[in-house]
């Protein structure tokens, strides 16, 4: 029984491992920030961060309705 759980750990440890692409939907005030954090992010983790700012009230329309970002950090 230990047996198999190591070649299943090993198994799931061997299997690739791929960079996502995380988009994030922000208001204008915290652009600075934002920016600071994703390139942070994208640093430690090798995920791609795309970034959209906006006017709050328009953004929180597209957020409920499920809205993607397409531009870049």
């Amino acid at each position: 029984m230990r047996a198999l759980l190591v070649i299943a750990i090993a198994c799931v440890l061997a299997l690739p491992v791929r960079a996502a692409d995380i988009k994030v939907l922000s208001g204008n005030g915290a652009k600075a920030a934002v920016r600071e954090l994703c390139a942070q992010f994208e640093r430690a983790s090798g995920h791609k961060v795309a970034i959209r700012f906006e006017v709050n009230a328009p953004l929180k329309r597209k957020i409920e309705a499920g809205g993607a970002s397409t531009s870049p950090c």
